[in-house]
C-alpha cells in the first residue's frame, strides 16, 4: 500500500492530457439509433459508422443530430480484442425520424470532457487508452467526482471526396460523472 501511495505521489506529469482543456458538460437525455460492433477497437468500427452514416444521411439526420457518439463497452486491458463491444450512436430529435429502427435511450448526465486539438483516428487506440487512463487515474480522484459508467467518444464523420466512404475519428472523450 505504501508503494502505491508513493507511485501516485511521484506521478505529476501528464503525457497526453492538457488539463486546461478538461471541461465539465451536461449531455441531455436522448433517443439514439445504434449500430453495434464486436471485435477490435482498431479495425472494423469504421464500417459500423459508415452504415449508420449512410442511414442517417439518407434521412437528413446527420447535420440535425444533437449528438453522434461511440461507446466502448469493454475494457481493453482485460477483454480480448475479438470480444470487445462498441456501440455507434446517432441521436434523433423525434421518434418518427427512426423510421422503424429500434431506439435506445441515452440517459444523459454530467460528463468530464477532453477535446483533442486534432481528431484521433481509431487506429490510435493506444493514445485514447492513455488519455482515459489519465482521466481515471489522476484527474478523477482529485476532482471530487466519481465515474458513473462507460466512457463515450464524440465522433466526427466526414464524407471522403471522390468516394462513397466516410472518414470517422474521435474529436473528444467523455466520462459520465457524479459527486464523490
Amino acid at each position: 500500500k505504501a508503494k502505491a501511495f508513493q507511485d501516485e505521489e511521484s506521478y505529476n506529469e501528464f503525457k497526453w492530457l492538457d488539463l486546461s482543456k478538461v471541461k465539465i458538460a451536461h449531455f441531455p437525455e436522448c433517443s439514439t439509433v445504434n449500430r453495434f460492433h464486436i471485435g477490435s477497437y482498431i479495425e472494423g468500427i469504421q464500417e459500423a459508422w459508415q452504415d449508420l452514416y449512410r442511414w442517417g444521411n439518407a434521412r437528413n439526420l446527420i447535420g440535425k443530430s444533437p449528438l453522434i457518439f461511440g461507446v466502448p463497452k469493454s475494457n481493453p486491458y482485460i477483454t480480448p480484442p475479438e470480444k470487445s463491444r462498441y456501440e455507434c450512436r446517432l441521436a434523433v430529435e423525434n421518434q418518427n425520424d427512426a423510421e422503424g429502427e429500434e431506439l435506445y435511450l441515452f440517459r444523459g448526465s454530467k460528463h468530464v470532457v477532453y477535446e483533442f486539438d486534432e481528431p484521433v483516428d481509431y487506429r490510435e487506440r493506444g493514445k485514447l487508452i492513455e488519455c482515459y487512463s489519465e482521466l481515471y487515474s489522476y484527474w478523477l480522484p482529485k476532482s471530487g467526482y466519481r465515474y458513473l459508467g462507460n466512457p463515450i467518444e464524440l465522433v466526427e464523420m466526414i464524407s471522403l471526396k471522390g468516394t462513397l466512404d466516410i472518414g470517422c475519428s474521435i474529436k473528444a472523450i467523455a466520462l459520465a460523472i457524479g459527486p464523490n
